[in-house]
């Protein structure tokens, strides 16, 4: 998800509806197109991809007994994803960053499109930012975005080619801190700025 503060208050929200509905980019969007593409592999509707190496031990699928057409393992590889809580999917994607790096590419797709997807979903707040949305500060949060990972090296790529000062918050707590001290540089009060931290930390309402 992303999300737009302007003088401590949330005014705008974009995504952040579940894995279901939205997410788009997320650790478990990541898992779930790797699963999706790998099956399209094993049936012939896609090309192969070296995610068949790596994701049927993660799923805890026994790859032995083939029947030659991968409808087997496929099957296998299914009813593990239903059994478990779709968050777990999320457990897929440093699968689909090494496989990437590996030179794999349907890993290396799939890490492209999220990154495409979470700038989307940044972007399309530039309506209710306004002109000076280009120089607002973003704070970049979760494991994926904060880690050595692709798609924190897509992402950010991107902002820094734009001139947007980036910070990196391990939790909630940092992001708040960093978001806030950004607030400061870019011209807030220090009253706004605190009103700002603890919004975004939760400790008050936005």
């Amino acid at each position: 998800m992303a999300a737009l503060y302007r003088g401590g208050a949330r005014i705008a929200r974009r995504d952040g509806y579940g894995w279901l509905l939205g997410d788009e980019g997320s650790g478990v969007w990541l898992g779930r197109q790797a699963v999706v593409l790998a099956l399209a592999a094993l049936d012939g509707r896609g090309p192969a991809t070296a995610l068949l190496d790596v994701l049927p031990r993660a799923l805890g699928v026994d790859t032995g007994g083939a029947d030659g057409t991968g409808t087997a393992l496929a099957r296998r590889m299914v009813t593990a994803v239903h059994a478990a809580p779709p968050a777990e999917l999320a457990r897929l994607a440093p699968l689909v960053d090494a496989v990437a790096r590996n030179g794999d590419r349907i890993a290396d797709r799939i890490v492209a499109e999220g990154a495409q997807l979470l700038l989307r979903t940044l972007d399309s707040l530039a309506d209710a930012a306004g002109p000076d949305f280009a120089a607002l500060p973003v704070v970049l949060a979760g494991g994926l975005l904060t880690g050595t990972t692709l798609l924190a090296d897509r992402v950010t790529a991107v902002l820094r080619d734009r001139g947007a000062a980036t910070v990196p918050a391990r939790d909630g707590a940092t992001g708040a801190a960093a978001l806030a001290a950004l607030a400061l540089r870019a011209g807030a009060t220090p009253a706004e700025a605190r009103r700002l931290h603890r919004t975004v930390a939760g400790l008050e309402p936005a």
